[in-house]
């Protein structure tokens, strides 16, 4: 898409270090370029980096369709979700329509609560979409709350599987790269991962297997830097306990993570 004369003298003017105050010139560019080629040229632009970004909030719900329902790239797992009411609400989430839980948790269900899940291959054209909007903000009226109680209930037990963790942990390396970012520092931690078989993964072992991803071509050709910051959920019971696991996680692998993130809701304190 050609850029008007103005932005390329004003952007040429930079370049050259000619002393001006940038905020003026980047008002030519501003007024100067339509909606499309201002978006054209803010895309492209090199940005410093990401420092507050949730990782799995980054996720685009269509990426974790396709990663679900590939076992190539989710360990070998199946997926289902509660699409259908069928009985009176199950203890898993009460009330919560596409919640998504592992093939262990799904067998381990009584056959009337299994009646209320589908697998999420087998999910209609119209229940497939239906899937991916109850995972984004797109609503009139959805906000904090559907964000805080909705969206992260309906991710259930997604983000027990490290497989799944670390490809859609890729597919934002490279989608951020491709927006011009350098640096990126996200909300990514390697607690809570269960196996198929319901084997709790160590942290040790689970980092092993993120720096392996990391290492590999289709990531490190982006040229994106790319560190970590360790999540604790400050209204906690255990606040203060998990706060010191989570500091001498973060001493042991100043390598990848670089700080603590105390988060949540911010009406729970």
């Amino acid at each position: 898409m050609r850029l008007p004369s103005v932005l390329l003298a004003s952007v040429g003017f930079t370049a050259a270090g000619i002393a001006a105050d940038f905020d003026a010139r980047f008002g030519a560019l501003v007024d100067a370029a339509s909606p499309a080629q201002l978006y054209a040229l803010l895309y492209d632009l090199p940005k410093g980096g990401d420092l507050h970004n949730h990782s799995a909030g980054s996720d685009r719900p269509e990426w974790l369709f396709e990663v679900l329902t590939d076992p190539a790239r989710n360990d070998g797992d199946s997926f289902y979700t509660r699409a259908r009411f069928t009985t009176q609400p199950d203890v898993l989430a009460p009330g919560i329509r596409f919640r998504t839980i592992r093939a262990r948790t799904y067998q381990q269900l009584s056959p009337a609560a299994r009646a209320e899940y589908v697998a999420l291959t087998q999910l209609s054209t119209s229940e497939r979409a239906e899937w991916c909007d109850s995972l984004r903000l797109d609503a009139p009226g959805e906000g904090r709350h559907e964000f805080f109680s909705g969206l992260w209930v309906r991710r259930g037990e997604i983000g027990q599987n490290l497989g799944v963790r670390l490809e859609l942990l890729a597919l934002n390396i490279k989608a951020f790269a491709a927006e011009g970012v350098r640096y990126l520092e996200t909300q990514f931690g390697a607690d809570g991962v269960v196996t198929n078989d319901g084997r709790a993964v160590p942290p040790a072992e689970a980092v092993t297997r993120i720096k392996e991803r990391l290492a590999q071509p289709d990531l490190t050709g982006t040229g994106l830097v790319v560190r970590f910051q360790d999540t604790v959920l400050r209204f906690h019971p255990q606040a203060e306990a998990k706060l010191a696991e989570s500091y001498a996680f973060v001493d042991a692998n100043r390598d990848l993570w670089v700080g603590i993130n105390m988060a949540g809701i911010e009406e729970n304190g």
